[in-house]
């Protein structure tokens, strides 16, 4: 076989497999902003609740009455078939209280888990937190809201689409909670 067949037989393969892999352009109209590859289905807040009772303040004596609780809040966006996790976004605040006032805030922050391998955590976008007065004490209701930020990137087209999920939580004095939130 000659050096020329072998060339014309070593093209012919070659455009026979770019053929294969980069789709005809009958078959893919070009867009400057492709959907995203992933639909999302967004579940609602998710608490875990934990007391520890008669724990007190570091360096202080502990009353019997003093109680502190952690809640775990979370929010998870699903993959377009409901089953597999995108993101899960989570929430957390420990804080002690008596009954009248919150003596501390222990913990306040966010992480991510369960992040699929197409979407990347890019960190908190959005927080803040402040004592509001409630049951006649000015420190009886903590409220910390947290937003994230996660981006879906694709190989081929890079990062395609953002998500801010957000989560707000209410404790009070008296270790009652509330919390709102989205995945997105």
């Amino acid at each position: 076989m000659s050096r020329r067949s072998q060339r014309g037989r070593h093209v012919a393969v070659l455009v026979l497999v770019a053929l294969l892999i980069v789709p005809s352009a009958a078959h893919a109209a070009p867009t400057d902003d492709p959907a995203p590859v992933t639909e999302l289905v967004f579940g609602p807040v998710e608490t875990t609740v934990t007391h520890e009772v008669g724990k007190g303040l570091p360096g202080e004596p502990a009353e019997a009455t003093d109680t502190c609780t952690t809640l775990e809040a979370h929010v998870t966006a699903h993959l377009w078939d409901g089953k597999r996790i995108a993101y899960r976004y989570h929430h957390e605040v420990r804080w002690c209280w008596d009954g009248e006032t919150i003596l501390d805030v222990k913990e306040d922050h966010d992480w991510p888990s369960h992040v699929d391998s197409a979407f990347f955590w890019r960190g908190t976008s959005d927080s803040s937190d402040a004592y509001y007065p409630w049951g006649g004490d000015d420190h009886g209701r903590y409220r910390s809201y947290k937003q994230g930020y996660f981006e879906n990137c694709v190989l081929k087209y890079g990062c395609i689409a953002s998500y801010f999920p957000w989560i707000t939580l209410n404790v009070y004095a008296d270790g009652s909670h509330t919390t709102d939130g989205e995945a997105d």
